[in-house]
């Protein structure tokens, strides 16, 4: 369990890694153990208030002070998170699609395909 735990760890600080690359001027990104490190303190807080919240706020406050005032790692912080809320959307819409509509499995799966697709090129 810890090691997954971990690697969930890792995992959340390569989506914001490539989450900031993405966003980023040519500032110095912090190294992957900074970034890893700071995920995982946002996690810890997230045991107390939403996940949400404290992964951006973890994020701002170890920071750079020039990272904090560009914003640079919150708004790579936001903009990772949407991709998250794309996924549990697109689910959610399969998921309703399901229930309500009472479409199979394999379209459910075709509606989650073509939802992700959307909202990714909405999101680019």
């Amino acid at each position: 369990m810890t090691v997954l735990t971990f690697a969930n760890q890792i995992v959340g600080a390569l989506k914001w890694r490539t989450a900031a690359r993405w966003l980023a001027t040519e500032k110095k990104e912090p190294s992957l153990f900074q970034m890893v490190e700071t995920t995982s303190v946002g996690s810890f807080f997230g045991q107390l208030i939403p996940p949400q919240i404290s992964a951006v706020m973890a994020r701002w406050i170890i920071a750079q002070p020039e990272e904090r005032r560009g914003g640079w790692a919150v708004k790579s912080t936001i903009f990772e998170q949407m991709f998250d809320l794309l996924v549990l959307v697109c689910a959610g819409l399969a998921g309703l699609s399901m229930f309500m509509l009472h479409v199979s499995g394999a379209a459910a799966v075709g509606v989650v395909l073509l939802s992700l697709v959307v909202g990714l090129a909405g999101l680019r």
